[in-house]
């Protein structure tokens, strides 16, 4: 199934919104076993490292991704 770069990046935004949203419920849930869980097994293993990253590295891939976004739907995302 060949999917769309616009599904590519919205999928990618939504697990690393899910990892951000790990990474703060750490702070006010420490040791939480659903959170764990979620990281371990619900997460894909490619973001499920990205919530133990800093907030500010995190927010970092978030704020591209969102760009990334933006400038496909004006015509003018292209890989590199």
């Amino acid at each position: 199934m060949v999917r769309s770069e616009q599904e590519l990046l919205e999928t990618r935004l939504r697990w690393l919104l899910e990892a951000q949203r790990i990474n703060e419920d750490r702070h006010t849930a420490f040791a939480n076993d659903y959170l764990e869980c979620f990281q371990n097994h619900i997460i894909p293993s490619e973001f499920s490292a990205l919530c133990d990253v800093e907030d500010e590295v995190l927010n970092e891939h978030i704020r591209r991704i969102e760009q990334d976004l933006e400038d496909l739907e004006r015509g003018e995302f292209r890989i590199e």
